[in-house]
């Protein structure tokens, strides 16, 4: 290839006649104004100048005045950006005006007829946040008020005022000691921008019980620009009153039922580190009692006895954050009533226990005296009557099918009150000993109407009950269903079986097939799913059902897209290059890709963050399917979130035929700078790394046009939270704190509890509890490195005694204030030694044996000694890992 090229033959037209403006921004009332940008439609400057405009070549003015800089994005606009050092955008609170003046000549020629004028205003300072503010504030209560620009605190204290119950009250600045006593206040400086916030407090103390009104009044001054507010901010809070008790209730609401703890909640904030809990007593006590204090409550939790009267005796020793105490001790009772009734559901299919002497189900309710029980005789085909009739027995009269009726009798709940009773229901009655197929419908007596409160807790229980030995089994796809079935009592395959699909109305939605010697059958899929389906297998007299759902049909060939860009972030005026391949998935074939047909094209519109559309175009798909695009971002684009959208034309069959023709692909226009260095972090310290022992992390931060950035601040954020490890190869052996797989989401805690707040489900993420977070400060060397040294006592001095895991993310600010960060993570050891536990059973009777396997590991595979052991004493623990 000739280098340098040849030009082109022929050379792009260059506009002529009279310079216009084409767009310009901002314009009006913007919430924010990054720069100035004005684009003409004609080149202004030769492409070699473009970087080398000087104020006297501008040929715009910006009224106020600014220091900041012009440059030429391309040959065509023109952008302004703020040089100030306190921001990166032109000041708020502010009314400019531009002008590009008449006379004004682009560079092939052209002149501007009239001078081009816009405005646009930013706004003045608006109260982000004021606080805090609420009913129970301090007499001498200091507020942080936070605003969305810089403000001159003097001045803005001016526009503040403080009015307790109508009388004005004198405010002052707060100190830079009081802001840093004050963890409300100080943690609202430490996020608020610079020069945005004003910390200030009452001159002298407010009056107790207080209406309080903060109020940022119009005519609030700005320190960027001369706009004032024209409204008025207000906050109403009161300041606190004599410490007194506001309501006693029951945890679970009212009114209170057993098993439910108890809750005293006062008007103002309690002082936790004053108040000895142990001098909170209940008369008779709860077991489980435990006594906390949150906030403005006290919270007892324990399981509450049924039909009891409770006395809490609050000690006048409670104090609250204002030091105020109760003065005299208090009483308070709690009556507690019976259990809500209720009445356990059944599943919608039950299979009754074929090791069982008896044909029988099990109902769990509570305070029912009387339950009617129904049996009715079905068969499979009656399955779909039974589903309609799930659906409207909630309806105040639900209409039964006309099964019929092979029993309607009333039992006796046998149990104590208040506490769950399982009741047995016979249906030997009804299935005489041999297989086959009821429904069961228990209902409370009386019975519970579908408008009353309490219908869902009673709501009548139904289920279709099988009493058979065969075990049935389907997998399916769009082509064909494989049943299995087995023998439920021996897990013995069935031959022979006869097994079919029941659909609506008991028509067959497939063929009948005959099970193999290995239980196997195989089914043709029906078209269409229908309401419901039924899977039914039967051997001589005895059958069974599984409610399934299958749907045969043919699938649809795909479009699979792989696309990506060079760098997933643009500024306006850039150019974004993208590149992709499209295959084609023969999902109606044997489900290979291939190429896109011949011919086939690609086209794209781009459109920014607001909608707007910046390119569109159309491009041929290469030999492989690919192709290749060059996108120019327009210097006008809005900033953010942006994407291509790619659609496939010229594929047999189009949209009827083919699915996912169409593709969209993410990129982001911002503006940023450039990164001149990089931060590097690492541990220094010799792993494994255990507690007893500090670890040292190291920060180092290097220019890339090379050498170290010395003497440049490192802020350093360490995060601790609790971890888990389990030595390889000691499967089946729990190591540290066992989390149960029934528990989902809920966190197992140091002492050996679980979280009160879980949920019923599937395992999950073992320890839960928050991680702790410090920052240190801290300056690099000649060669650019800081180095910190972690230890892991806790406050108390104890040192952890579970895995933790550290996260230590070191960011360096240059001299031009650029920020990187790097992070490092570390896994630590509360031991060099392991502990695992196995046992064969996760559940055990009261007062039988367990056996452990006891396994000690150097934290590797090498056992340091194993063997067995049966624990003399057990305990049921609780959620917070107390002893019951």
């Amino acid at each position: 290839m000739p280098f340098p090229q040849p030009s082109p033959g022929d050379a792009p037209a260059v506009p002529t006649g009279p310079l216009q403006v084409a767009r310009y921004q901002p314009e009006g009332d913007v919430p924010v104004a990054p720069y100035v940008a004005i684009t003409f439609d004609q080149p202004m400057v030769e492409v070699g100048t473009v970087a080398q405009v000087n104020s006297g070549d501008v040929p715009a003015t910006i009224t106020p005045a600014l220091e900041g800089t012009w440059q030429w994005v391309g040959t065509r606009t023109l952008r302004f950006d703020y040089g100030g050092a306190e921001v990166d955008r032109l000041p708020m609170a502010t009314e400019y005006t531009v002008t590009v003046p008449a006379g004004t000549q682009s560079a092939s020629g052209g002149v501007l007829a009239a001078d081009v004028q816009f405005t646009f205003t930013t706004p003045a300072p608006t109260v982000q946040s004021l606080g805090p503010v609420h009913e129970s504030m301090a007499l001498d209560q200091l507020w942080v008020a936070v605003f969305d620009q810089r403000i001159d605190q003097e001045a803005v204290l001016a526009a503040i005022s403080v009015t307790a119950d109508g009388d004005d009250v004198p405010l002052r600045l707060a100190t830079a000691a009081e802001i840093e006593a004050d963890d409300t206040a100080r943690n609202s400086v430490e996020q608020a921008a610079p020069g945005r916030w004003i910390a200030f407090r009452p001159t002298n103390d407010m009056p107790g019980d207080a209406t309080v009104r903060v109020a940022v009044e119009a005519g609030a001054p700005s320190a960027e620009g001369p706009l004032t507010t024209d409204a008025a901010q207000s906050f109403t809070g009161r300041t606190y009153a004599p410490l007194r008790i506001t309501e006693v209730g029951c945890n679970s609401g009212s009114p209170c039922r057993p098993g439910s703890g108890f809750n005293v909640q006062f008007n103002n904030q309690l002082d936790g580190s004053r108040i000895d809990v142990s001098d909170i007593t209940v008369s008779p006590s709860l077991p489980g009692q435990r006594v906390s204090v949150q906030w403005s409550s006290i919270v007892i939790d324990g399981a509450a006895a049924p039909r009891t009267e409770y006395t809490i005796t609050l000690p006048a020793s409670i104090t609250d954050v204002f030091g105020q105490t109760l003065g005299d001790p208090q009483q308070r009772t709690i009556s507690v009533g019976e259990a809500q009734p209720s009445l356990q559901q059944f599943d919608l299919v039950t299979t009754l226990d074929p090791f069982a002497d008896e044909q029988q189900l099990t109902v769990l309710s509570v305070n029912h005296d009387e339950l009617r029980v129904r049996v009715f005789s079905v068969t499979p085909d009656d399955y779909g009557d039974y589903l309609q009739y799930t659906q409207e027995r909630d309806w105040a009269s639900p209409d039964l099918p006309g099964w019929e009726v092979l029993a309607d009798t009333t039992v006796r709940p046998e149990g104590d009150a208040d506490v769950p009773v399982l009741t047995s229901i016979d249906l030997s009655g009804a299935l005489g000993g041999s297989p086959g197929h009821v429904v069961v419908l228990v209902e409370p007596v009386p019975a519970v109407s579908p408008n009353d409160d309490d219908y869902w807790m009673n709501r009548p229980a139904l289920t279709w009950a099988q009493s058979t030995s065969l075990g049935v089994d389907i997998f399916h796809d769009t082509d064909s269903s494989v049943v299995w079935a087995t023998d439920l009592r021996t897990g013995a395959p069935i031959a022979d079986a006869q097994v079919r699909v029941v659909g609506e109305s008991g028509i067959e939605s497939s063929a009948a097939a005959q099970t193999d010697a290995d239980g196997m059958a195989r089914l043709e899929p029906p078209a269409s799913g229908g309401q419901y389906q039924l899977l039914v297998a039967t051997k001589g007299d005895d059958s069974a059902i599984l409610p399934t759902w299958m749907s045969g049909g043919e699938w649809s060939d795909s479009m699979r897209w792989y696309v990506f860009d060079d760098r997933q972030v643009y500024r306006p005026g850039e150019t974004m290059r993208v590149k992709g391949w499209v295959r084609r998935l023969d999902l109606s074939g044997d489900a290979s890709l291939g190429l896109p047909a011949d011919g086939a094209t690609v086209t794209y519109t781009v459109n920014d963050s607001y909608g707007v559309e910046l390119a569109t175009g159309t491009v041929e798909l290469g030999a492989l399917g690919g192709f290749d695009l060059e996108i120019a971002i327009p210097d006008t684009a809005n900033l953010g979130g942006a994407g291509v959208s790619l659609e496939l034309l010229g594929e047999p069959g189009g949209s009827d035929q083919v699915g996912n023709l169409s593709n969209w692909h993410d990129f982001r226009i911002e503006e940023f700078r450039r990164p001149e260095f990089e931060v590097v972090t690492r541990p220094e310290s010799q792993g494994p790394h255990l507690s007893t022992a500090p670890v040292t992390v190291a920060a180092e931060a290097d220019y890339y046009a090379g050498g170290p950035l010395a003497n440049a601040p490192v802020n350093w954020t360490v995060t601790t939270a609790e971890g888990t490890y389990a030595p390889p190869g000691w499967s089946g052996y729990t190591f540290g704190v066992w989390q149960p797989w029934w528990f989902w989401g809920v966190g197992a805690n140091r002492d050996g509890g679980y979280a009160d707040d879980g949920y019923w489900g599937e395992p999950c993420c073992g320890p839960g509890t928050e991680a702790e977070v410090d920052t240190y400060r801290g300056t690099t060397d000649a060669n650019g490195a800081h180095y910190l040294q972690i230890g892991f006592e806790g406050d108390d001095g104890v040192l952890p005694d579970l895995p933790v895991v550290v996260t230590a993310e070191g960011a360096v600010e240059d001299v031009n204030r650029q920020v990187w960060a790097s992070t490092t993570d570390l896994l630590v050891h509360a031991a060099d030694r392991y502990v695992g536990l196995r046992t064969a059973r996760s559940f055990v009777r009261q007062g039988d044996s367990l056996d452990v396997d006891v396994v000690v590991t150097d934290g590797a595979i090498v056992a340091v000694a194993k063997g067995a052991a049966s624990p003399k004493d057990a305990a049921r623990i609780d959620g917070k890992g107390k002893v019951v």
